[in-house]
């Protein structure tokens, strides 16, 4: 039998939390352009430059606020309904091809063995279909925090995540793309790989483990030189 199957049906010890909206799904940029359009609905222009300023990494009503300051309005729940909606319903529909990096990544870890979690805002139906091929891999499992707020994770999240994986928290390495997600995992004890997006490689990732270019066949070798294994 070979080496990796063999490995395969141990029981891990440690873990790794995977941001999919972000990190796999592209959920930054996607959220930047749904939020661009419904304020030029309301003939408020929004560039890059100040949807980083004002709402990457804030809460969602919070950085609406600051976008619309000067306006004289305020962000309504049916704004931010809108919004999140369009959010979950563009993840749904994202493609998660047969090539896409992450799978080696997932089996990778799988065959270590390390538990991964798949931390997403999308239903278990939703996720379970767009996430199938991940799924069909032994150790992973489906992380659906769907009252989750848009925007980065709080820091409670990432400690049920690894709970949830029934890993102590120091044995669960957390992947993230963006500054106010690494935050949130350290301040949950995970250890943090940061693969930052065009829209947050700029952003400062101090306390993470590594800071990486992109999601290739760099960031395994780099996940279990955190994990030890």
């Amino acid at each position: 039998m070979p080496i990796s199957q063999d490995k395969s049906k141990q029981e891990p010890s440690k873990g790794c939390v995977i941001e999919m909206d972000t990190v796999v799904l592209g959920g930054i940029p996607r959220l930047y352009g749904i939020i661009r359009d419904e304020l030029a609905r309301q003939q408020v222009a929004l560039d890059e430059g100040n949807f980083a300023r004002f709402l990457l990494g804030a809460y969602l009503e919070t950085g609406l606020n600051r976008a619309l300051l000067g306006t004289g309005r305020r962000a309504t729940p049916e704004l931010m309904q809108t919004i999140r909606a369009a959010y979950l319903a563009q993840l749904a529909d994202a493609p998660l091809p047969a090539n896409h990096p992450v799978l080696d990544l997932v089996k990778g870890l799988s065959e270590t063995p390390v538990r991964v979690g798949l931390l997403t805002r999308l239903g278990q139906e939703e996720a379970a279909r767009l996430f199938a091929p991940l799924l069909a891999l032994p150790h992973v499992s489906l992380l659906c925090e769907t009252q989750a707020m848009v925007g980065a994770f709080p820091w409670d999240a990432w400690r049920r995540a690894a709970l949830a994986l029934q890993m102590s928290d120091r044995l669960c390495v957390a992947l993230v793309a963006a500054n106010a997600s690494c935050k949130a995992a350290l301040a949950a004890s995970l250890p943090v790989v940061v693969i930052p997006d065009a829209m947050t490689d700029y952003q400062d990732f101090t306390g993470a483990q590594h800071v990486l270019d992109k999601l290739d066949a760099g960031v395994l070798p780099a996940v279990r030189q955190v994990l030890r294994v």
